[in-house]
């Protein structure tokens, strides 16, 4: 169970042999291994769960990795049983399936700690709005959201993303009515403190009031990114449609409690002069992953013209820089 520590070994990651869950998230839709050498070793799927597909008539079994714990011994992610939804964890000793609520349809774990103890996820539970969940040593917890009401505009919804390495925090969004017709999603943190978790903090600030989302965190929670719309609009000066005037539809951005929400922009090539233009036209970002101090984010930019999506490095001292094509 949960001692609020990590091995040892997660700062240098440790090189040792690949087992089935370092080998399996090789091809993992969103996972990239640490430092660490390929010589010599091969690849192991995770396809192959008990009642995989057989012939025809047999129960059609598939499965994801979407996170690798920092000791490169678990993966957490999703499988496939006829279509259906679960959260998975794999291990060199197996699969095992992740409990899940009583009414759920849908789930899936999509973050974990160093140690492989604390998986974040999600879930739909008898109804058709997502809530965020976490798993200590295979004990689900539901966590909280910022509605609680049950309203079309105020819906209660959350989506838990990643995990931070101690396993003391969870980053994810959750759903909030400022008031009017619309509820939008913001970007929150849960903390584990005194045997329980907290309810879910919003980062909204800054630019960032259409919607936000939070997608990775550094060790120790301190540090958090992800992106959300910075994008301000109005009507041009025949009232026949909205116009850009500054910002992003989708913007990556850096967290810390004393800074707030640093927007990161998008790469210099791709950010045009568009003011004017139709809302919604324009270049994005995205922040999907954090250094282990949080001094390094990356992510990805999109220009206006195309959707060739360049992956990018962002440190304070030099901003936001291409990884090329």
């Amino acid at each position: 169970m949960r001692n609020g520590l990590y091995s040892s070994a997660v700062p240098g990651f440790r090189r040792q042999p690949l087992g089935l869950a370092v080998a399996a998230a090789l091809f993992a839709p969103g996972l990239a291994l640490a430092a660490g050498t390929l010589d010599q070793q091969g690849l192991t799927g995770l396809n192959y769960l008990p009642g995989s597909y057989g012939g025809f008539g047999s129960p059609l079994v598939n499965a994801g990795g979407l996170a690798l714990s920092a000791d490169g011994l678990t993966v957490v992610g999703k499988s496939y049983v006829n279509s259906q939804l679960q959260p998975a964890l794999f291990t060199a000793s197996g699969v095992q399936l992740l409990p899940v609520a009583s009414g759920t349809t849908q789930a899936s774990a999509t973050g974990v700690s160093a140690d492989g103890q604390i998986v974040s996820g999600w879930a739909y539970i008898g109804s058709n709005y997502a809530s965020a969940q976490v798993w200590d040593a295979g004990v689900l917890t539901r966590l909280g959201d910022l509605e609680t009401g049950s309203g079309y505009f105020a819906p209660h919804q959350s989506q838990a993303w990643a995990v931070s390495a101690d396993g003391l925090t969870v980053v994810g969004n959750s759903n909030h009515n400022p008031g009017g017709y619309a509820s939008i999603s913001q970007a929150v943190y849960w903390r584990y403190a005194d045997g329980s978790w907290s309810a879910p903090q919003s980062l909204l600030g800054g630019r960032f009031v259409s919607g936000s989302s939070a997608r990775a965190v550094s060790t120790d929670g301190s540090v958090i990114v992800g992106f959300g719309g910075t994008e301000v609009s109005q009507w041009n000066s025949a009232g026949t449609q909205l116009v850009h005037v500054s910002g992003y539809v989708s913007e990556a951005f850096r967290w810390t409690a004393d800074g707030g929400m640093q927007g990161l922009g998008v790469l210099a090539a791709h950010d045009a002069d568009i003011s004017g233009q139709p809302a919604g036209l324009t270049a994005q970002s995205a922040a999907t992953g954090v250094s282990a101090d949080g001094s390094v984010v990356t992510g990805y930019s999109v220009p206006v013209s195309s959707n060739a999506y360049q992956a990018f490095r962002w440190t304070q001292a030099d901003g936001m820089s291409g990884l090329g094509m």
